[in-house]
């Protein structure tokens, strides 16, 4: 190289450079007032000819309409990838459940765990933390999966994403977009199967779209797991390779409903028997009492599983309108 020539920046400076020109753009063209100064925004330059590549685990949605299999990206986003990972080891997102389908089509949003039907332990609860925003270079296309946060709140998200179905461009807003963390890297078609049952107007589904377990798993693991593609609501019920701890509690369950469906009955007998009885009446008031509470806890238990079991549903509906007439009864 002669003297006084100019050096070469190479692509890294390049890129660097255009990074730079972008940003300087984006903020005289649209700023971004009342941004929390805590704000983290974690910046990626892709390798020229490349995407963004996985990490070596993958998180595993088994839900009530088949697998889905979420591939991470620790480069981009690592603080919430250690999150998410950290969440589902300790079962945070165990029987949680996809609460809206977008009436237009464009995603299928989980709900926030605190909303899934077996309690969290405190552990659980203590896992839970807000998340900083981590905005890369990706974008909102079929099959990202993104951070759900109150609008105007990029530190604000928990434990809610959403799944990506169609191009999304409007979620992709300069200074204000959403911590894209994952991609589906297999799956896509259950996601699509759950978000064409029906459905109210407002996104909210007929069936409750249960999580019933959620697993880490390494690529080479993942032949293991059994992987279904869309299935019927109802099929894990009956599969003994599903979500054994899910399973082990839903047998517990209907164990236990037994037992109170039981006293229940030998309340309503023990009943009817005092009360032909002389002076039974705090008696009767001791088994209508224990039939409310059996009662009470039979709802408890078998709700979720009216949720597939339409039957259960009935029966419940029957069992309530039966107690209310037998309190009734009493009275008269």
């Amino acid at each position: 190289m002669r003297p006084g020539s100019a050096t070469p920046l190479g692509r890294v400076g390049l890129g660097l450079l255009g990074v730079l020109a972008l940003l300087a753009a984006a903020r005289a063209q649209s700023p971004t007032p009342g941004l929390p100064t805590s704000v983290r925004v974690v910046s990626v330059v892709p390798r020229p000819g490349a995407g963004p590549r996985p990490g070596p685990e993958r998180i595993v949605l088994r839900t009530i309409g088949g697998d889905i299999v979420i591939a991470l990206y620790p480069d981009i986003a690592p603080q919430t990838v250690r999150q998410m990972l950290a969440l589902v080891q300790e079962g945070v997102y165990d029987t949680t459940h996809f609460f809206r389908i977008d009436p237009q089509g464009y995603y299928l949003q989980l709900a926030d765990a605190r909303n899934r039907i077996l309690p969290l332990t405190a552990v659980q609860q203590a896992a839970i933390h807000p998340l900083r925003a981590e905005w890369g270079p990706l974008h909102h296309v079929r099959g990202a999966v993104s951070l759900v946060r109150p609008a105007g709140e990029p530190d604000g998200a928990l434990t809610s994403f959403l799944i990506v179905r169609k191009d999304s461009p409007f979620l992709d807003k300069p200074g204000d977009t959403y911590t894209i963390f994952g991609r589906v890297e297999s799956g896509m078609e259950v996601v699509d199967a759950l978000s064409e049952l029906r459905h109210s107007a407002d996104g909210t589904p007929e069936v409750r779209l249960t999580v019933l377990q959620a697993v880490v798993a390494k690529p080479a693991e993942l032949s293991e797991l059994g992987l279904r593609g869309p299935q019927p609501p109802d099929w894990w019920l009956y599969s003994d390779r599903v979500a054994p701890v899910t399973l082990a509690n839903e047998r517990l369950d209907w164990i236990a409903s037994g037992g109170f469906g039981a006293v229940l009955l030998a309340a309503v007998a023990t009943f009817f028997f005092a009360r032909r009885l002389a002076g039974s009446r705090m008696a009767c008031g001791l088994c209508l009492l224990t039939v409310s509470l059996s009662g009470y806890m039979l709802l408890l238990l078998l709700t979720p599983v009216s949720w597939t079991h339409v039957w259960v549903g009935v029966g419940l509906l029957a069992l309530t309108l039966a107690i209310i007439r037998l309190l009734a009864f009493f009275d008269s």
